[in-house]
């Protein structure tokens, strides 16, 4: 392929076929079935990241996302994609009750994470400050292609855009070649098309980049998508605090909860992403949270101990089990 980043052969199983290359500030991995069929899928999934990163990068000066954030007008007009993530953006918000919220982009900022992830300073000596979202997902209105919101408030779709990706980058491949597809957006990872004979074998870890020696657990996909969640691999220091890249919006502060990855299975990516990123942020209310959603779910503590919900199997797991987690009322229930 020439016109833009390389995609790397990796090693896969008999008649399939896998690359890999960076996209998004992470890594993208794709895998195709019968394997011959990748040389045909790649050029779809390239055209989709382009686009994606086109409509919703809030690193790129001529972003969709970045004009509507600097935008000083009340109501602007945006593009399909930049409108489907929206919607799709302050549908989760409003399901957890503000837990994901896509108005949290001062805050974000405002922790250190204002350029592309590689390009930052791992030890930032400027003090950092907290900004809890006053404007959030209340204050946006979305009709049709149009806009609306207080001109100043800052988007982040971050929570939801790579998982979007993933799902529509897998289905269009596989319409459009009749293989089985899966795409993985920096552990975000989506399916689609007939499931490979014994189905998708993936490895779940707290970096979507772990080797097999590294702790974790082998399964096998039963469901169509798969969305991992984690504080330790997006991490930097500012003013001398520990920071990562979850924001919870009450507190304008990195989530502080007791989990440091959250896996869940869901149809759809963007499901299983919203819910994983939800539960880092719901704390010691995320074992209730998705036990109401009765998804497969694998959650490790920061103490490296794994609790497994709704049918995710404990067979293989490298971690320790974690005792019966302490249950506390629900503030935000997922209806």
């Amino acid at each position: 392929m020439t016109g833009g980043p390389r995609w790397l052969p990796m090693p896969a199983p008999d008649n399939l076929a896998s690359a890999k290359r960076e996209a998004f500030g992470t890594t993208a991995q794709v895998v195709a079935r019968p394997a011959g069929a990748l040389t045909r899928v790649l050029p779809i999934v390239d055209a989709e990241i382009r686009a994606l990163d086109l409509a919703a990068s809030r690193f790129r000066p001529d972003s969709e996302l970045d004009r509507l954030n600097r935008s000083p007008n009340a109501e602007v007009g945006v593009g399909p994609i930049l409108a489907e993530l929206l919607a799709l953006a302050l549908h989760w918000a409003e399901r957890t009750s503000g837990l994901l919220d896509p108005c949290v982009g001062a805050a974000v900022i405002a922790n250190g994470y204002e350029s592309d992830f590689s390009h930052m300073a791992e030890d930032d000596p400027v003090p950092v400050r907290f900004v809890p979202v006053e404007l959030g997902w209340k204050s946006v209105e979305l009709t049709g292609l149009t806009v609306r919101r207080p001109p100043g408030l800052v988007l982040d779709l971050g929570a939801t855009a790579k998982a979007w990706g993933a799902d529509r980058m897998a289905s269009l491949a596989s319409q459009a070649t009749g293989a089985s597809v899966l795409v993985s957006l920096g552990g975000d990872l989506a399916t689609s098309g007939p499931e490979p004979r014994g189905g998708w074998v993936v490895r779940v870890a707290d970096d979507h980049e772990a080797s097999s020696t590294d702790p974790g657990q082998t399964v096998t996909l039963r469901t169509r998508a798969l969305a991992t969640s984690s504080v330790t691999r997006r991490h930097w220091r500012r003013g001398g605090v520990e920071l990562h890249h979850i924001i919870d919006p009450r507190t304008g502060a990195p989530a502080a909860g007791p989990w440091r990855t959250v896996s869940v299975a869901a149809a759809r990516c963007s499901e299983a992403n919203a819910l994983a990123t939800t539960a880092i942020v719901a704390g010691d209310e995320a074992v209730d949270y998705l036990a109401q959603c009765g998804l497969p779910a694998r959650l490790v503590s920061r103490d490296a101990r794994v609790l497994h919900l709704g049918g995710w199997t404990r067979d293989g797991d490298d971690l320790p089990q974690a005792k019966e987690w302490l249950r506390r009322p629900i503030v935000g229930a997922i209806p």
